[in-house]
């Protein structure tokens, strides 16, 4: 992909999301004053006007961020693409580390990100969650030989135990959709909707195979404590659940 930062974009997009990851694994428990931070000189596009009872002389991350959806599209006048900001990410720590919640099959989710090639690319090490056994079994076949990857097929929530996950059966394709028993094809992204919401679930049920199941659930910091092997303060966290 063609990359559309400016000049001077790509160190500053480094340090904003640098700040956010700290501040989620804040939000998480994890320890974010241990993680390494690159100081980089930050060189911003002013922002539209303001109200003069707002005044702003230079935009913060945080403006910056508000012009950015949670997929990493552009809402407003900065081209930046979370795939940019991973490539740079990538260039400039080594090695980086980073969790996918919500890993599916590998390089299928709602931000269209590049994580899995440029895991690849640069060598990164990686946990991959995914709840779902039929999904999480083609997960692991897929990547069990790349180096540096861990996997667990469990749920990430508020308290360790176990909970009820309510997932899209394994006679589908997980890409397509497609029937793989002889059965009725589905929507592209049938697979995706598996929940742990009992709710939903009932209201999916009526057009979706789904099958209620015991599934090991662990808070963010037991996830990294028991399953993340070395990775204990992630650089990048990604997290396609539920539907976000």
């Amino acid at each position: 992909k063609a990359s559309l930062l400016k000049a001077g974009l790509p160190l500053g997009a480094s340090f904003i999301l640098g700040m956010l990851l700290m501040h989620t694994l804040d939000t998480f428990g994890g320890n974010s004053a241990t993680m390494r931070t690159i100081p980089v000189a930050v060189e911003t596009q002013p922002l539209p006007a303001r109200p003069a009872a707002a005044p702003s002389l230079q935009p913060s991350y945080c403006d910056l961020i508000a012009q950015v959806d949670e997929q990493g599209k552009t809402l407003s006048y900065n081209k930046m693409h979370v795939t940019d900001v991973l490539r740079v990410l990538g260039e400039s720590l080594s090695p980086l580390t980073f969790v996918q919640i919500g890993a599916h099959v590998g390089g299928v989710n709602a931000s269209h990100d590049d994580t899995m090639a440029l895991t690849r690319q640069y060598g990164w090490s990686g946990l991959l969650v995914e709840p779902n056994p039929f999904l999480f079994r083609e997960l692991h076949r897929r990547y069990r030989d790349w180096p540096n990857l861990y996997f667990a097929q469990v749920g990430v929530g508020p308290a360790d135990g176990n909970m009820t996950f309510y997932a899209v059966s394994g006679n589908i394709d997980p890409e397509t959709g497609k029937a793989l028993d002889g059965g009725r094809d589905r929507q592209w992204f049938t697979t995706q909707l598996s929940t742990f919401d009992a709710k939903i679930a009932r209201a999916r049920m009526r057009q979706v195979p789904m099958q209620p199941m015991p599934v090991a659930v662990y808070t963010f910091p037991s996830l990294l404590l028991h399953r993340g092997g070395p990775i204990k303060n992630p650089h990048y966290i990604l997290i396609d659940t539920e539907g976000y």
